[in-house]
């Protein structure tokens, strides 16, 4: 299934690059959940119900077209109008990953990505491309 832009002119993406882009969204749940005051039990409490809950897997089938397009269509509610709990944005993505990846794989990315990010910020990485 190729899930990041694959409305480009040369759709899909390697393994890899979807995984990066998925740990941007794992960085991105955290960071929010960090900034509104989310503690890391009340994150922790949140993933283990949600692996404990099998309706909640039925839920985020993202091999559905319907569920698909109703993601698509929720995904900004769930974030500027807060229908869900601030960790409820990780949540989503760790669920992505089991459905689609592994969480290991989830793992094994998003500790790329943030070695990657703070080789940028100290400038060991890309210098010159407005990171620092």
């Amino acid at each position: 299934m190729e899930t990041f832009k694959n409305w480009k002119k040369k759709p899909g993406k390697p393994l890899d690059v979807q995984l990066d882009e998925l740990a941007d969204m794992l960085a991105f749940g955290l960071s929010i959940a960090n900034q509104v005051g989310v503690s890391s039990e009340e994150i922790k409490e949140a993933i283990e119900s949600s692996f404990k809950d099998t309706e909640f897997h039925k839920m985020f089938n993202f091999k559905d077209k319907e569920f698909a397009q109703d993601a698509v269509v929720s995904t900004p509610q769930i974030i500027f109008k807060e229908f869900y709990p601030d960790q409820q944005a990780i949540v989503i993505v760790i669920d992505i990953a089991y459905n689609l990846y592994s969480i290991d794989q989830l793992i094994d990315a998003y500790k790329k990505k943030m070695k990657r990010n703070h080789e940028r910020q100290d400038g060991t990485a890309d210098a010159g491309k407005g990171y620092v």
